[in-house]
């Protein structure tokens, strides 16, 4: 009886071990099987997070290169607005320089037709008198005022000037002549210059051809002009009170006579 109710307990107690067994395998796999779904769960959370951050990732740089992209077409505008601005400097040189030949081209036409022209025109000697007047050695002079001769020519010698107490060359001569005196032109010709300076005052001078030129000093009351053809007897002034460095001759003219702009003796040409 003892034995039996001990096998009883034994196969009890093992039903209870192989029951609790059983228990905690079923409890255990149901924990494993929840822990893996929830793990499933976790997994699959983190795969929609990832791929929605893929996805975010990819827009943003889909956004990007869109955004970029326009900078891409803004510089290639840019790089064309650049090449169309220089193409059009360079076309603007390039006319600019067209122009310049062009009239550099024209310049040279004018110039090459003005010298043609101009080898028509004849052109006037210095010693050539346009009225056609000349002189020779063979002409005479008139007096340009009556007067005595104080002062007479002397290039090989020296002569004594009264006012300066010095002696030195004379290239011309001084014709002695009362103030408003008229002066006259002793030979025809072509008024070449009116000049003035403190020795001889107002001059007048004359080129009468071939070289032949008469200069006045000491006038006064110029009644000629430059470029004026004067004949000879013509009044050109008056006699003008002399000069600071006459004040001793006393008034007059000075008189000269240059050939080639060689001085020369009145005296030898007059009448």
């Amino acid at each position: 009886m003892r034995n039996k109710t001990k096998s009883k307990r034994t196969e009890a107690a093992l039903s209870l071990l192989v029951t609790s067994a059983l228990v905690i395998t079923l409890a255990i796999a149901v924990a494993s099987a929840i822990k893996k779904g929830t793990n499933n769960d976790e997994n699959n959370i983190v795969n929609l997070n990832e791929t929605e951050s893929q996805n975010l990732s990819v827009d943003n740089r889909s956004q990007q290169k869109t955004t970029k992209a326009p900078s891409k077409t803004q510089s290639a505008e840019n790089l064309t607005s650049r090449g169309n601005s220089e193409t059009d400097l360079v076309t603007d040189k390039t006319e600019t320089e067209d122009m310049e030949n062009s009239s550099e081209e024209i310049q040279s036409e004018k110039t090459a037709a003005g010298d043609t022209a101009n080898e028509d025109i004849p052109v006037a000697s210095p010693n050539s008198v346009n009225a056609g007047y000349s002189f020779s050695e063979a002409d005479t002079l008139k007096m340009p005022v009556l007067g005595e001769i104080i002062l007479e020519y002397n290039m090989d010698n020296t002569i004594w000037f009264p006012t300066l107490g010095v002696y030195k060359c004379n290239p011309g001569i001084y014709i002695s002549g009362n103030v408003g005196t008229n002066v006259v032109a002793s030979a025809s010709g072509t008024v070449e210059s009116i000049t003035f300076n403190e020795e001889l005052g107002n001059i007048v001078t004359i080129n009468m051809g071939n070289g032949y030129k008469a200069s006045y000093g000491q006038l006064d009351d110029v009644k000629v002009s430059e470029g004026e053809v004067v004949l000879s007897g013509s009044v050109i002034g008056t006699v003008a009170e002399p000069t600071i460095y006459y004040t001793m001759e006393g008034s007059g003219i000075y008189f000269k006579l240059t050939h080639d702009d060689i001085p020369e003796n009145p005296l030898d040409y007059m009448e």
